[in-house]
């Protein structure tokens, strides 16, 4: 019985130690990147991220049935901002810090207690449409808990960019669409 129990707290001890050591040696940032090919012209895919309203349409990130938003600022560009409220998601905010024209759009985003991140976003005319990357880098990760999130958040976080790039790809390449039959 008492070798059982020393064991026990042997094992304990060990996985104690192992869960504040293993940190030590993880990244306190991490880059994550997602691109597509939208059959879109940059103008269309461009709008469609740079207004954090319209971003309902296709964001992943507010797909939340709880979720408040306030927006501030600009409807769109350089000082638009979103806040966020929610019982699922917790609260935040983003804000669009730099905005160049069918380019670039850079964000800061806040998420509280988890930490910030910055989201870059890039728009490459490609062929018959528009190359986009979006890209969040975390930094700052807190030892010992925050490393072990980046280090478990890492894949989700790509697959969660992924599925909003290819929301953003439906609703940009149906725009495109709509636009030709206008004309």
């Amino acid at each position: 019985m008492k070798a059982s129990l020393r064991l026990t707290l042997q094992i304990i001890f060990v996985v104690f130690i192992l869960f504040f050591l293993i940190p030590l040696f993880l990244p306190s940032t991490y880059t994550i990147t997602a691109d597509r090919i939208i059959n879109a012209p940059d103008s269309v895919v461009f709008n469609l991220v740079n207004n954090l309203r319209t971003r309902k349409q296709w964001s992943p990130f507010m797909q939340d049935f709880t979720m408040k938003n306030t927006f501030s600022g600009p409807a769109e560009g350089v000082g638009a901002k979103r806040s966020w409220q929610s019982k699922k998601s917790g609260s935040g905010n983003i804000e669009i810090v730099q905005s160049v024209p069918y380019k670039v759009i850079k964000t800061n985003m806040d998420f509280g207690t988890p930490g910030t991140a910055t989201g870059y976003w890039t728009f490459k005319p490609y062929e018959e449409g528009t190359k986009v990357s979006w890209q969040l880098h975390f930094s700052g990760l807190q030892y010992p808990f925050g490393k072990w999130l980046g280090l478990f958040l890492k894949k989700s976080i790509r697959q969660i960019l992924e599925s909003g790039l290819d929301a953003l790809k439906i609703v940009a390449e149906d725009d495109s669409a709509r636009n030709k039959e206008t004309r």
